[in-house]
């Protein structure tokens, strides 16, 4: 189940799939890799009696993922999507299964840094030394109805 993502600027869309790089079994960070879970952000307001009144705001959902590359390429694709989405400035389209019909894509953002974390101890790939990274991805379901109207 490839996981993969295109631009918003992409008419046809083009989508990419992410390497099918090993995702890690856990991250330093403590997350379960290709975790996704909710966020909730409401506004909570208490009275001076202390009765508390709670108003929903956005609910959305976040994708948690942590992937191990071990390649170059691999690395420089992650770059790449960094740079084409500006860390966060720019949304994107994310689709956790390209083989899934029909596919089911959501509108995200990426964290705003590209923070590969080099592991201690590189390792022999076909009699190369290469280093292993673990790359943490995070992107937030944002939502499309939310538009500014001039």
């Amino acid at each position: 189940m490839p996981s993969g993502y295109y631009l918003t600027t992409d008419s046809p869309p083009n989508i990419v799939e992410f390497p099918h790089a090993e995702r890690a079994a856990s991250s330093p960070l403590g997350r379960r890799a290709g975790a996704i879970s909710r966020e909730h952000t409401d506004i909570e307001h208490e009275t001076e009696e202390g009765v508390i009144w709670n108003y929903p705001q956005i609910r959305r959902r976040v994708w948690d993922l942590t992937f191990r590359i071990t390649t170059e390429d691999d690395l420089e694709f992650f770059e790449d999507l960094h740079l084409a989405v500006d860390g966060r400035s720019s949304a994107f389209y994310f689709i956790p299964d390209v083989d899934e019909s029909p596919m089911q894509e959501y509108l995200v953002r990426k964290d705003k840094d590209f923070l590969p974390m080099g592991l201690d101890t590189p390792t022999f790939i076909g009699g190369v030394i290469v280093g292993i990274y673990d790359y943490h991805l995070i992107l937030k379901e944002e939502s499309e109805a939310a538009q500014v109207l001039l």
